[in-house]
């Protein structure tokens, strides 16, 4: 079905659901990216973004909705290693090991406050967000690549 929220006006949608043809609403049908992304799902691949707006400093982030970010300028090997990284705090969000919200992060069932200023205590310690003494990122840090 060629209904879509992000790519058609809400009258498309709403004609396209009578049964018009996409070609009588001037309609794109991009098959490359309609390819790419069921390609994507059937390989489980997780989407990876290149942005400027990870603070200085952060290789990589991983999001509750799968994605990864990634810093851009990294030699292949180091953004091969920060992928691997990022994919396993996906996984562990995921099985449920790890979770985080404004105010916390979780992680096998306990809770860690954020401070105003991003640290996160853990051990009476405030670290900064993906320090290496952090439960979370040692358990990431020992993926291999």
């Amino acid at each position: 079905m060629n209904i879509s929220f992000d790519q058609n006006e809400a009258w498309q949608n709403i004609l396209l659901a009578l049964g018009w043809s996409p070609y009588q609403l001037n309609i794109e049908q991009d098959s490359k990216s309609k390819k790419k992304k069921s390609k994507q799902k059937k390989k489980g691949t997780t989407p990876i973004f290149k942005k400027e707006s990870l603070p200085e400093g952060v290789l990589g982030k991983a999001h509750k909705d799968g994605t990864i970010q990634v810093a851009p300028g990294l030699s292949s090997a180091k953004k091969k290693e920060v992928i691997a990284h990022e994919k396993k705090h996906i996984a562990d969000m995921k099985s449920g090991k790890l979770g985080y919200d404004a105010s916390n992060v979780y992680w096998n069932g306990n809770k860690y406050p954020r401070t105003p200023d991003k640290k996160i205590i853990y051990d009476g310690v405030a670290y900064d967000e993906g320090h290496k003494h952090l439960p979370w990122e040692k358990s990431a840090n020992n993926i291999k690549v």
